[in-house]
């Protein structure tokens, strides 16, 4: 499964109330956002059973502000439209256990 981009609050209510997915809030400009991408990257394609969404602080202002992103990257973990796991920051063993979590809850 290819990365999801989500770019309106209406997409990211939709996707978080029907579906398991982890969502990367990250910004272009942001280094330790770089390094981890590919990762995040990999797990979608190697877990289609969870959505893989990407945000993009810069130019989704309401997604970012609706779920009080303060720094990048940082990773949110959803179900059934509760938000059941958060951490910031490009920490690949934080990345793997969240998505081993989704993926195998």
């Amino acid at each position: 499964m290819s990365l999801i981009h989500l770019n309106s609050l209406q997409e990211f209510q939709q996707i978080i109330s029907t579906n398991d997915c982890i969502i990367d809030f990250y910004a272009e400009w942001c280094g330790p956002c770089r390094f981890i991408s590919p990762l995040f990257e990999q797990y979608s394609r190697q877990y289609p059973n969870v959505k893989f969404c990407k945000v993009n602080v810069d130019t989704a202002h309401e997604i970012s502000m609706l779920c009080g992103i303060r720094c990048m990257p940082t990773f949110q973990f959803y179900s059934s439209g509760k938000k059941l796991s958060e951490f910031s920051g490009a920490d690949k063993n934080k990345l793997n256990d969240m998505v081993m979590w989704a993926a195998f809850q």
